[in-house]
């Protein structure tokens, strides 16, 4: 079966891992290559946590800015990404030098 992860991973190898959130913060779906840097347990509350909270806040700009498009937050090891499709999140790890451009065409592989 190949589901919303499996395509996300096999656009580019510089994309460690994907998954797909709800607007609750639960995980759906969960995909990783390579060696986890958190524990299944850390990934699951901060990922969940992290898109509630990130969603709930860029839902109340849009009132002034217009839809959202992507989030992130950069750390040394890699950036996470958060792209809204639909009433759920798709969360990606990527290496640094991703480019946005590439991050934001996730969005059409999700819903493909």
């Amino acid at each position: 079966m190949v589901t919303i992860c499996n395509r996300i991973l096999s656009v580019d190898k510089r994309i460690g891992s994907a998954m797909v959130v709800d607007e609750r913060g639960e995980i759906a779906e969960s995909l990783m290559r390579g060696t986890r840097l958190m524990s299944d347990q850390d990934i699951a509350t901060y990922t969940g946590l992290w898109t509630a909270l990130i969603q709930g806040i860029a839902k109340q700009m849009e009132k002034f800015l217009g839809l959202h498009r992507f989030y992130s937050l950069g750390y040394d090891k890699l950036t996470v990404f958060g792209l809204p499709v639909g009433n759920k999140t798709i969360v990606i790890t990527a290496r640094k030098d991703l480019p946005l451009a590439t991050v934001l065409s996730l969005k059409n592989v999700a819903e493909a």
